[in-house]
């Protein structure tokens, strides 16, 4: 560029003058540029076109270069040549017991030649022992091409499509410390064709596979019959052992059903003998689900397919079976102990069996659900349910958080409202109460409704949310004793004294009076017709408030009617004149009418 703006202010006329940069885009300056630009745009063209070197450097990408590669004694040229042939050799040779050939598959190089003899099989019989267990793999899903495209057809210009690999992961074991991939891949060793193999980490990690994964203690105890019948997957085998391990744990869990069931012999306790029948059943179920799970996958940790789809499957026998015990037990104690102050809960000098009861009625119902919750997370865990399930939520956060709170919007709701009535006890179980309208007793309290037995054996079920929004008269709150009032309408010339020591009288000869020796009754309000009277009666509880009322209503009515006839019932009055009065009254009035009309202005 300096030698083109040199070259174009020797061209620029004397005569011109100096207008900064404009003179330097002329006819000639303009072409000289041009011809520069052509110029190294041919250059860069042809030192950046591909050359043979280079291309064989992307060749040699598609697999990884070794010195020395452990020899493929007696296999067909093409065994290894793609990543499911590979594949293929080594289970079937596995499930043949030929582990010598079988080892043929994995990269050795790590290995002296010496100890390859030895080593080889061994290594092989591990690795098809933990791959059979831990790992289940659709050999189809396994690339057959020797690039290790996926890709049947290819069309790499898709979009999607796979690209040539070198290194294929097929799967990963968990270990102690952290999972190990089991990867095949491509290797070149002078003068030989590329081959897939199990990678140098995955064999180099095999040892450490079998000992977290390997057969159990009680392996070794079976004939090398069935231990080669089990290590080449033979479903006989495998069946036949499950069916005795099945029957083994139903054994032991007979062995617990029983040995729980006689807890009431070793204690005659009320508490014993009730936990005893509730938890007999499902401690059976869950202590064989244990002792299959612990032969079948601890001790004796057999591989194969079935196996690996019956882990799951016992995992959630287990939780299920655990939470079934847990809420038999809980809902077992918390009834046993309700039971205690159930006779004690219409007393009155026992107020606090009440709060006592609706605490354990409350709190057995809110454990129950915390429990089943606990226990459908592990459900979920047992099938990696977790994982799929948070993608989804992340997928539709919005819509499924709204579905979510629609519907858990009242049993939420009902549960919050059953602790609080739990810990602040405006109502108890046994208290009576009058809600809009309806009186009775509190018979049960869950998590989501409260039951109201009322006096004519009628249950009403209101859900909790609703009954703690709204008033209601607790009668038992405090104390159970309670005052009931008695109205009476009785026509004006009664003599209220007479009827209020004849009330007086009454009281004094029920058993059920717990009130003052002097009787209330007063006069509490009139109408046009009729004048009103309340009596108070009082009793030790509510029930009994109840009966004396209506017994001493039934008696005064009674009273009154038969006082000197009725005549102090109430009655409608009628004034009536004679047909004379009448008369006088009619012509008396158009005059009237004319005197106003004559006085107006």
């Amino acid at each position: 560029m300096a030698l083109v703006l040199k070259h174009c202010e020797k061209s620029r006329p004397d005569s011109q003058p100096d207008s900064g940069l404009l003179p330097i885009f002329d006819g000639r300056s303009i072409g000289v540029v041009l011809g520069v630009l052509a110029i190294s745009s041919v250059a860069m063209a042809v030192f950046a076109a591909p050359s043979g070197k280079p291309e064989q450097a992307n060749e040699q990408e598609l697999y990884f270069d070794v010195d020395d590669l452990n020899r493929v004694k007696g296999a067909k040229p093409d065994s290894f040549v793609t990543p499911r042939a590979t594949l293929e050799y080594f289970i079937l040779s596995s499930r043949d017991g030929d582990f010598k050939r079988a080892s043929q598959a994995l990269n050795l190089n790590h290995i002296s030649e010496e100890q390859r003899a030895n080593s080889a099989p061994a290594l092989a019989q591990k690795f098809f022992y933990v791959f059979s267990e831990k790992l289940h793999i659709n050999v189809r899903d396994i690339p057959d091409r020797p690039d290790g495209e996926l890709d049947p057809k290819g069309e790499q210009d898709q979009p999607g499509a796979e690209k040539p690999r070198r290194s294929i992961k097929i799967g990963a074991i968990g270990s102690e410390l952290w999972d190990v991939e089991v990867r095949l891949e491509r290797f070149k060793a002078p003068d030989t064709p590329p081959i897939w193999l199990f990678s140098p980490r995955t064999v180099e990690n095999i040892e450490r596979l079998y000992q977290a994964h390997g057969p159990g203690p009680l392996m070794r105890y079976l004939p090398t019959f069935a231990i080669l019948g089990i290590v080449k997957n033979d479903p006989l085998w495998h069946w036949s052992i499950l069916i005795v391990l099945a029957a083994f744990a139903a054994a032991n869990g007979w062995i617990v059903q029983r040995l729980v069931g006689s807890l009431k012999r070793w204690r005659s306790s009320r508490r014993a003998v009730a936990l005893g029948d509730a938890a007999a059943g499902p401690a059976a179920f869950l202590a064989a689900g244990i002792a299959f799970h612990v032969v079948t996958f601890r001790l004796l940790s057999l591989p194969g397919r079935i196996t690996q789809n019956l882990y799951p499957i016992v995992g959630l026998w287990i939780v299920a079976t655990a939470t079934w015990l847990a809420v038999r037990a809980m809902r077992t104690m918390t009834d046993v102990s309700s039971h205690a102050y159930s006779g004690k809960i219409h007393l009155e000098e026992e107020g606090g069996a009440r709060s006592r009861i609706t605490r354990l009625s409350v709190v057995k119902h809110v454990l129950t659900f915390i429990v089943i919750c606990i226990g459908l997370a592990f459900g979920f865990w047992q099938f990696n349910l977790f994982e799929n399930l948070s993608l989804s939520l992340l997928a539709s956060a919005g819509v499924a958080s709204v579905i979510l709170g629609v519907a858990s919007r009242e049993v939420l709701g009902n549960i919050m409202a059953g602790i609080q009535i739990a810990l602040t006890q405006p109502a108890s179980i046994g208290d009576s109460i009058l809600f809009e309208g309806q009186w009775g007793s509190v018979e049960e309290l869950t998590y989501t409704y409260i039951t109201i037995r009322t006096w004519d054996a009628r249950r009403i079920v209101v859900p909790l949310s609703y009954f703690i929004s709204h008033p209601f008269e607790n009668w038992s709150m405090k104390s159970a004793h309670t005052v009931q009032p008695i109205y009476l309408y009785v026509d004006y010339t009664i003599d209220v004294q007479t009827v209020r020591s004849k009330f007086h009288d009454l009281v004094n000869e029920c058993k059920d009076w717990d009130g003052p020796a002097d009787s209330v009754l007063d006069v509490t309000g009139v109408k046009e017709d009729t004048m009103e009277l309340r009596a108070l009666c009082s009793a030790k509880d509510p029930p009994t408030a109840w009966r004396l009322q209506c017994r001493l209503r039934e008696e005064l009515i009674a009273f009154i009617r038969d006082l000197e006839g009725g005549r102090f019932l109430p009655k409608h009055r009628l004034a009536w004149q004679p047909e004379g009065d009448r008369q006088a009254v009619a012509q008396q009035a158009p005059r009237a009418g004319k005197s106003d009309t004559k006085a107006g202005p």
